[in-house]
């Protein structure tokens, strides 16, 4: 049961970090060589608003991931539970880190290419 909870866990996490990418790319963030810029077709009073929630998802997949490590690891030690646990943690790690960098280091540069 605890397996289970655990694979849920980081499964809401994923998503969790998966909109807080979304979030971004939907702020116009974009990563130059001097720092996070915004686009060009972007407001000025919609992208703060939209970055704050976006970091807000981020934190909580950070909580979630935190979460994962805590059930993984119970007393009194059961291997296949910590195996598990591990192996979330690390695809969750690999799938929102990629999609953020998709989001704020790709994406904008497609778009700016479109745009001209």
């Amino acid at each position: 049961m605890r397996t289970f909870i655990t694979i849920i866990v980081g499964a809401i996490g994923v998503v969790l970090g998966a909109l807080g990418a979304a979030f971004l790319s939907l702020a116009g963030l974009d990563l130059q060589r001097a720092g996070f810029e915004r686009g060009l077709a972007w407001e000025a009073g919609e992208s703060e608003y939209v970055v704050v929630i976006g970091c807000v998802l981020l934190l909580a997949w950070l909580v979630s991931l935190v979460s994962v490590v805590v059930l993984s690891h119970v007393k009194p030690p059961r291997r296949g539970l910590r195996v598990v646990g591990r192996t979330t943690v690390c695809l969750s790690i690999v799938i929102v880190v990629g999609l953020t960098l998709v989001a704020v280091a790709v994406l904008p540069r497609q778009y700016d290419y479109m745009l001209y």
